[in-house]
């Protein structure tokens, strides 16, 4: 289950685990619900969390198996793709595991087996705050020279804003090249932020210095930009070069909200980054808004009819 299955599934380590026979896995669309692991010296491990997961097929029994990507801890041992490491644990112990996903190069392995060579992750920082751009992030990073820093990439939400700068740093110094697209809260609030999203994401592939042969996304898909593409479910948690993107995404962003916080103060800005929290609430609520929000976003909408707010943000 996990990437210690991630490339090649269970059946890999048949002597170590085995989907327990009488679970039953729960699919929610592309996650595994609760379910048994059963370890071949009797162990128990219950899986109680929503996991990412591939359904691949089974080549010894016909049938698909879930394989889980994510790096799976156990009392503190890592189980990756080309490891297993014997645990011994007591048979009347069960233990949780707690999973946390590490990006891999699988996809970008597998397009470069079918010839595409510069491979671009993309991904968008940005769709749910109060206030501010959109910023999305193109990135390409290196397939044969692995920079020693690649372990460390994850998707930028998880990560602590001294390892986004730093890693920040490092795509851009040791990756083949990146871009990035700003689409105003103007423009959120005219064409919706789907479409918002969209066009940054396209303003930064359009930016990238070499054109890309293929584009892996989180989630969204272009359909406007005539690149060979995959969307991919968590693509940030999954994909080392969408998680890449993210972190240039997610820095230019909050880098650009730091500067706003000094234009408009009183909301928070440069802890919240424009998010709808309390802080920032209150400071709608004291303040009104500025013309940094999104008008069409509700709670800012909510205050401003409150509030009797022009629509340029000064109170009539």
């Amino acid at each position: 289950m996990q990437r210690l299955a991630a490339k090649s599934g269970l059946e890999s380590f048949p002597n170590m685990f085995s989907m327990h026979s009488s679970i039953g896995c729960t699919q929610h669309g592309h996650s595994i619900g609760a379910s048994w692991i059963a370890c071949n010296n009797g162990v128990r491990l219950l899986i109680d969390v929503a996991l990412p997961l591939q359904w691949q097929r089974n080549p010894r029994r016909g049938n698909e198996i879930p394989v889980v990507t994510g790096v799976t801890t156990l009392h503190g041992v890592n189980f990756d793709n080309h490891t297993c490491p014997w645990y011994d644990v007591p048979n009347s112990e069960r233990a949780k595991v707690a999973v946390s996903q590490t990006p891999t190069f699988i996809e970008e392995e597998r397009l470069r087996a079918q010839g595409y060579r510069l491979i671009a992750g993309v991904d968008e920082v940005g769709r749910g705050p109060l206030a501010g751009p959109v910023v999305a992030a193109a990135a390409i990073l290196p397939l044969e020279a692995r920079p020693s820093w690649l372990h460390l990439l994850r998707d930028s939400k998880q990560l602590t804003p001294q390892r986004r700068e730093f890693l920040f740093d490092c795509i851009q110094k040791d990756g083949i090249s990146f871009g990035v697209g700003i689409v105003s809260h103007e423009v959120v609030d005219e064409q919706g932020i789907v479409a918002a999203t969209r066009l940054a994401m396209r303003y930064a592939v359009d930016q990238l210095p070499g054109f890309p042969d293929f584009l892996l996304l989180d989630f969204v898909r272009l359909p406007d930009v005539r690149i060979s593409q995959k969307s991919i479910v968590n693509g940030d948690g999954l994909c080392l070069s969408i998680a890449a993107a993210s972190i240039i995404a997610k820095v230019t962003r909050d880098r650009i909200m730091v500067q706003l916080d000094r234009k408009f103060p009183g909301y928070g800005l440069v802890r919240n980054k424009g998010y709808g929290t309390p802080e920032h609430i209150e400071g709608l609520q004291r303040l009104g808004p500025c013309p940094l929000h999104r008008r069409t976003f509700a709670p800012v909408r909510a205050v401003s009819s409150n509030a009797g707010v022009a629509s340029d943000g000064v109170r009539p």
